[in-house]
């Protein structure tokens, strides 16, 4: 049985790579940190590092609040440390994120009975004790058969058919009308013109729903026309294209402001009196770079950026 993580719903200032994570048989964790199986960016960093974790016994899975801000499930708060049962369909809630657990029952393909040689007939062939003749019955299976001809009989050709007269030839013409039946012709009804006159037209109250109908119609096919401008005109989508771009570029530099940076080297200092802080600002600043830039953090992140604001900026547009 495996489990996967889908992200339901996530804050608007955060983005996320993707948003369905299968995890490992064994479970895995969440959290802030690049290293847990499910990463939830947070700004803010009230989600910790390894805010929370999902392990795996013969009993199922269980999830275990490790963090300090608390876990939901099924909007009921955790107590931190203690393990809690997880199934499918259950909602994870951290911070802004909602977390839909979906697990999966990997059924095993039995084996195929093995055949005991032992139990199988062996093929034997005796021939000693076998009167029969091949050839005699090669001669026999060989001969042309003959083939019969139809028997066609001769007698009672000229006889008269009993289905070629005609039944109602002894019945004369007045016995036969009062077998017909008569046409009835519907007269036209005289008009008055004089009551058309004084007669008002009414007319039915139209039913309120329809107009939401046809609004929702009217929508959509403007919608659609809008849509179709935009593809016939590549200026559009070189607009959207740029804009969406130049909203990634600044939500991308953000991520390198001291500002953004110093509350979360603050947690690698601790209380260090004998050490110049900004050396070790800028050790520690090189680590995480390098780290971030050799797993690919900065190109997934820029990317999912990226495809989130194209998506706004259509929207907007």
């Amino acid at each position: 049985m495996t489990i996967s993580i889908h992200l339901v719903s996530i804050p608007d200032q955060e983005a996320v790579t993707s948003r369905v994570v299968h995890l490992p048989a064994d479970g895995g964790t969440i959290g802030r940190s690049p290293d847990c199986s499910v990463v939830l960016p947070d700004h803010t960093t009230r989600i910790s590092r390894k805010h929370a974790e999902i392990t795996r016994t013969s009993d199922g899975f269980f999830l275990k609040d490790t963090s300090n801000n608390g876990v939901s499930l099924n909007a009921k708060a955790l107590q931190k440390g203690a393990d809690y049962a997880v199934n499918d369909g259950d909602i994870i809630t951290i911070e802004g994120y909602s977390l839909l657990v979906s697990t999966l029952v990997v059924s095993q393909t039995s084996q195929s009975a093995e055949i005991d040689d032992n139990d199988t007939p062996t093929f034997t062939l005796n021939l000693a004790n076998d009167d029969t003749d091949f050839l005699e019955s090669f001669s026999r299976e060989t001969q042309p058969k003959v083939q019969q001809r139809p028997h066609y009989s001769s007698e009672n050709v000229l006889q008269d058919d009993p289905f070629s007269s005609d039944p109602f030839e002894d019945f004369s013409e007045n016995e036969l009308s009062k077998f017909e039946e008569v046409e009835k012709t519907l007269e036209p009804l005289p008009l008055d013109h004089g009551e058309l006159e004084n007669n008002t037209v009414e007319f039915l109250p139209i039913n309120q729903d329809n107009h939401h109908i046809v609004s929702s119609l009217q929508q959509l096919i403007a919608l659609s026309e809008k849509n179709h401008d935009m593809l016939q005109n590549p200026s559009f989508q070189h607009d959207a294209l740029f804009s969406a771009l130049e909203q990634t570029i600044d939500t991308f530099l953000d991520e390198f402001s001291p500002q953004q940076l110093e509350p979360q080297f603050d947690e690698y200092m601790g209380s260090s009196l004998f050490v110049s802080k900004d050396k070790r600002y800028w050790r520690i600043y090189r680590k995480h770079f390098e780290r971030r830039q050799q797993n690919g953090e900065f190109r997934r992140h820029f990317k999912a950026l990226f495809i989130e604001n194209m998506q706004r900026s259509g929207e907007k547009s």
